[in-house]
């Protein structure tokens, strides 16, 4: 389908048009914590579906140094990836910090957020300011801060692999 007042068209879940957009993977974030190597693939299949990767675009997948070994491997050869350094939110710091603002609102139409951290809103704002058109992916595993949500311009909630549904619901029940 084509939106002919901008020369749109939607692709999965997504309207996108002909430029390159810039798709940041908080890994452990999308998939609640629990990353090991058959779940990392599912996730970005699921990922590529509803929010799909077309040709231009640039993918960083974000890791803490514990979850790298478990999910670096599983995601395609394309796929940028980044290990943080050691202590809390090391994924995300580092996908924030692998962002040059003024390039990607140069280069880019749109950023896609994989992760529901308030640690990513400082950066919708500020790319959004530029003219960049923000969304953020979220999954039933992860759960979405206010403040990202009200920074970005739209979601794409994509399923969580079923063995992550399951290891929270169980870790629910545990509570």
């Amino acid at each position: 389908m084509t939106d002919r007042r901008n020369n749109s068209r939607y692709v999965g879940s997504l309207m996108v048009d002909e430029h390159p957009a810039l798709h940041l993977l908080d890994v452990e974030n999308m998939l609640g914590g629990f990353v090991t190597p058959g779940l990392v693939a599912e996730l970005w299949g699921s990922y590529r579906e509803l929010a799909p990767v077309l040709r231009g675009d640039h993918v960083i997948a974000g890791f803490c140094p514990a979850t790298a070994p478990a999910g670096l491997f599983d995601l395609p050869s394309a796929v940028r990836k980044l290990v943080g350094g050691h202590g809390a939110d090391s994924a995300d710091r580092v996908l924030i910090d692998s962002v040059d603002v003024r390039h990607v609102a140069r280069r880019y139409e749109r950023v896609i957020i994989g992760s529901g951290d308030a640690r990513f809103a400082p950066l919708a704002w500020t790319l959004r300011s530029l003219g960049v058109r923000v969304l953020y992916v979220d999954t039933k595993a992860s759960s979405v801060s206010w403040l990202l949500h009200r920074s970005c311009q739209g979601r794409v909630r994509v399923p969580a692999p079923a063995a992550v549904q399951i290891h929270r619901s169980a870790i629910a029940r545990a509570a």
